[in-house]
């Protein structure tokens, strides 16, 4: 195998390392949001807001989905990284 064919190999795995870990800080971005979402949604409910039952169900989709895609869902009350938006999306 020639240097020029060397370089093309480590620069492919090089490229599909950082597909994977952008992936995988997305899916962690997504599930964190959904959770951070998921709570306070669970809030206003609680609250008296009966309106966000269809956020309630979309939010557990979206949590579930990952889930059975393999990403760990943390469990209340650990310490989760946030996006720093607020407000239901």
């Amino acid at each position: 195998m020639g240097m020029m064919d060397k370089i093309k190999q480590q620069a492919t795995t090089i490229t599909q390392q950082g597909k994977a870990k952008a992936g995988e800080f997305q899916t962690k971005r997504e599930i964190e949001k959904a959770a951070r979402d998921l709570g306070l949604a669970v809030y206003h409910k609680h609250v008296g807001d009966s309106t966000l039952d269809d956020d309630v169900a979309r939010l557990l989709g979206v949590l579930g989905q990952h889930a059975a895609e393999g990403a760990t869902i943390p469990r209340p009350g650990s310490e989760v990284e946030g996006d720093g938006t607020t407000g239901l999306g």
